[in-house]
């Protein structure tokens, strides 16, 4: 399916899904290999505003529908009122002060179970500090990820 055709299925499901007169906009937009859905409403005070895994469970479900209407598997990037956004940036802040403590002090800082996603802005942000090296440890659900130094 052409990338224009496929952006307009996405789009048209995601009107459709949040069709409510109180949903003031629905944005969609590829992003390196990425869809993004962003829907912005004028209170916060809704639900999903509050609640990240409503937020992953939308997006689980958008990936499934899509799937059954394309039968191509589309990465999909669901986000409301820029919670997930403001949630990421508020980690990498935290993973920044984590990352001088660990150059500082060079003892190793486990971090609290995360999902693959926040998995990954972890170490995408450590990546950016040559004496810093990060593992994941652990199955699923409790996987987390070890911030260590690296020796010279």
């Amino acid at each position: 399916m052409e990338e224009n055709e496929l952006k307009e299925k996405i789009l048209s499901f995601a009107k459709y899904l949040f069709s409510k007169p109180e949903f003031l906009e629905v944005k969609v937009s590829k992003k390196n290999d990425s869809w993004q859905i962003l829907l912005f409403h004028p209170y916060e005070e809704n639900l999903a505003s509050r609640n990240e895994e409503v937020l992953e469970a939308i997006e689980t479900i958008i990936r499934k529908i899509i799937f059954k209407k394309t039968k191509e598997i589309v990465p999909v990037y669901f986000d409301f009122n820029n919670l997930k956004k403001k949630k990421e940036e508020k980690l990498r802040e935290i993973v920044r002060k984590i990352a001088l403590k660990v150059s500082h002090t060079k003892e190793e800082i486990t971090l609290p179970k995360m999902n693959s996603y926040q998995r990954r802005i972890v170490h995408l942000e450590i990546a950016q500090y040559p004496d810093l090296q990060t593992e994941s440890i652990g199955e699923e659900p409790e996987r987390r990820v070890v911030i260590k130094y690296r020796e010279k």
